[in-house]
């Protein structure tokens, strides 16, 4: 068990570290087959995460009871037109090896982890206060340091949910996921997706892994409240199995027929790649090199129905 709350706190140290008001940010650009897409998507916004549950109205309760707002069969910190959600179905039975955490935000989380054990959940790792050094994206000096007070809980289910304590315009900060191969992942979420890489870090000595966060936006909406996926490599991991507890991650655009159409001529062009894109119902499915499903939905039509 001690083994284990070491490893959850590094997990939760290298989510908190990705803002801080630190020096410009770097960006990298997308490749050349890639660039159509990332034209239609680099103005998109991550709304959300859908998770899989085997009692979603338990899960829908326990956010609740951290101060998250329902609405229909998911939370989150404010309305859809400007706050990310966690929307909540059936499934989850497949946990898979993916998704390392959902991790949230507020002023003071001591209270909120104790609110997390008292509907359902587990402590992992207690609240305090962690120093974490540079980052590599951007480039910190050696000697830079902050200190950061992280958590660690479960939900009902066994998740892991991070708490970091920060104020934060929504407190839904993202997810933390594991790849096999970082930096063709990041090549995906940046040129098929039209990310923007804004940090990137070692997270050792605490964890034997390194993380790159990706978020749409300038790096400042990242800090007040764009959506994260921290993307994260762990040494000598086989494969990733992404189970079904992440159903997808959803991407709003204004233009889901084009954005398909990209993803597909970058299949295309990568012959290779365990990419794969379809479209259904009016949206844009897109699954990435590890398995995970991204959503693309137009902007209009999500916003009214989740007004």
């Amino acid at each position: 068990m001690g083994a284990l709350r070491s490893l959850a706190v590094a997990q939760a140290l290298a989510m908190a570290a990705a803002f801080a008001p630190r020096s410009p940010m770097f960006m990298s650009s997308p490749s050349t087959e890639a660039a159509l897409v990332s034209s239609k998507l680099s103005q998109g916004r991550v709304a959300g995460v859908r998770i899989g549950s085997p009692d979603p109205e338990r899960l829908l309760s326990f956010y609740g009871k951290l101060g998250m707002q329902a609405s229909g069969q998911a939370v989150s910190f404010g309305p859809a037109d400007g706050f990310a959600c966690v929307s909540v179905a059936k499934g989850g039975e497949a946990q898979g090896d993916g998704l390392r955490a959902v991790v949230l935000c507020f002023p003071e989380i001591q209270a909120v982890a104790e609110a997390a054990e008292g509907a359902g959940g587990q402590v992992l790792a207690k609240t305090e206060e962690k120093k974490i050094g540079p980052s590599m994206i951007p480039d910190e000096d050696v000697e830079f340091s902050m200190n950061v007070t992280v958590g660690l809980v479960t939900d009902p289910d066994g998740n892991a949910v991070r708490l970091v304590q920060q104020n934060r315009k929504d407190g839904l900060f993202g997810v933390s996921l594991r790849v096999h191969n970082l930096e063709k992942a990041v090549e995906f979420y940046e040129g098929v997706l039209g990310m923007k890489t804004i940090r990137k870090r070692s997270n050792l000595p605490d964890e034997a892994s390194i993380s790159a966060f990706l978020a749409y936006g300038d790096a400042d909406e990242g800090e007040e409240g764009a959506f994260v996926v921290e993307l994260k490599y762990e040494y000598s991991e086989p494969e990733v199995n992404a189970g079904d507890v992440l159903q997808g991650i959803i991407i709003t655009t204004t233009d889901v027929d084009g954005a398909v159409a990209a993803a597909k001529a970058y299949v295309e062009n990568n012959a290779e790649t365990a990419v794969s894109v379809s479209s259904e119902g009016g949206k844009g499915v897109i699954k990435d090199l590890d398995g995970y499903v991204i959503e693309i939905v137009d902007a209009e039509s999500y916003v009214k129905e989740d007004a």
